[in-house]
């Protein structure tokens, strides 16, 4: 992933401490390289991303920042 996708979905989720879902996210991967869905789930093994797996990984998977959750900061 590159330097900008990573510091544009952070800047995304810093942004909107909600969250948001995983196609909304993807629309911030620019590079032409891999999938969008691949780039957040790297943030989110790096642990920079909260994932809400609760449900069906789909476009409408609700991801954060990870420190922003209920109750977190």
């Amino acid at each position: 992933m590159s330097l900008g996708d990573r510091l544009r979905i952070l800047q995304m989720l810093e942004d909107c401490p909600a969250g948001s879902t995983l196609a909304a996210a993807g629309k911030c991967v620019r590079s032409d390289v891999g999938d969008p869905a691949d780039a957040i789930l790297a943030l989110v093994c790096a642990g920079q991303v909260d994932i809400d797996i609760r449900n069906t990984l789909s476009p409408q998977t609700w991801i954060r920042r990870r420190g922003q959750g209920v109750g977190e900061r």
